[in-house]
């Protein structure tokens, strides 16, 4: 009876050895994957982060440039109110009589000092 119960406590104890094992190889497989998963979270997040800053980087120059396109529309606008003004005969008359005194045959000119109107 002794040897049988020392035959079971020695099988227990081979049992309890492979558990041990096991669990101990289960928990490295279980570090690694952490480890390696955590590899890829760390990565992946890292790529987020840098795409979010270039992300705000480009729509700072996209806000940029809206701005100088917008100013350049004005410019253009203004240029073409100015091409149709002097395509205009009775303007450009005004325009060189104001600004470089010319006169009509018999006409004398007057300058005044703050005349500026055409001074543009």
């Amino acid at each position: 009876m002794r040897k049988k119960s020392n035959n079971v406590r020695s099988m227990k104890h081979q049992q309890n050895k492979k558990n041990n094992k096991l669990s101990v190889t289960r928990k490295r497989r279980a570090a690694v994957i952490l480890v390696v998963l955590l590899f890829f979270i760390l990565l992946l997040g890292f790529q987020i982060i840098n795409n979010k800053i270039q992300l705000h980087k480009t729509n700072q120059q996209i806000a940029i440039q809206t701005q100088k396109l917008n100013k350049q529309k004005k410019e253009n606008k203004k240029l073409r109110l100015k091409k149709t003004q002097l395509n205009d005969k009775n303007y450009l008359e005004k325009l060189i009589r104001s600004r470089y005194y010319y006169s009509k045959k018999g006409e004398t000119v007057y300058s005044f000092p703050k005349d500026s109107a055409f001074d543009e």
